[in-house]
């Protein structure tokens, strides 16, 4: 298997295990009879590693190819 296939797999990978702890979380709060239950959990631990997984994306793949373009400025360090 290619390691572009490997990686993406473990973005998947990530975001299950995400989905699935905000669904314990929320299970929780849930069965106690607090705001913001399953539902509402699942959706910000999922959405938080998200965020998390598009930038180390940016940082990883895109940076690199755009000092190979020429590309100059702040970001690229």
């Amino acid at each position: 298997m290619s390691d572009a296939f490997l990686a993406d797999l473990l973005i998947l990978a990530e975001s299950l295990l995400a989905l699935v702890c905000g669904a314990a979380i929320g299970w929780e709060r849930e069965t106690a009879g607090k705001w913001a239950g399953l539902r509402t959990n699942m959706l910000v631990c999922f959405a938080s590693a998200l965020f998390v997984q598009v930038s180390e994306l940016v940082v990883v793949r895109l940076v690199p190819m755009w000092a190979e373009l020429g590309v100059e400025g702040d970001a690229l360090g």
